[in-house]
């Protein structure tokens, strides 16, 4: 039950969150062991303004199911 509550709130807050530009992107490096080269970025999207969400494990999900996906990117 508190799962299902918990998605619920996380696609009703979405369209706020894309509308409101409450999305960060922020871009990590990828380095290969050996040799410490940069072979890469990872590209990272943060809920900046949505206390309680924070990762993406939760929010990534739900917006590539509802479609919202396209509107964060």
């Amino acid at each position: 039950h508190t799962a299902a509550v918990r998605r619920l709130e996380v696609e009703a807050a979405l369209p706020r969150a894309i509308s409101g530009d409450q999305f960060v992107l922020h871009y990590q490096p990828k380095l290969q062991a050996h040799s410490r080269k940069l072979v890469g970025v990872e590209a990272l999207v943060r809920w900046k303004a949505r206390a309680g969400v924070g990762t993406a494990d939760e929010f990534i999900p739900v917006a590539e199911e509802t479609r919202l996906i396209t509107d964060i990117g």
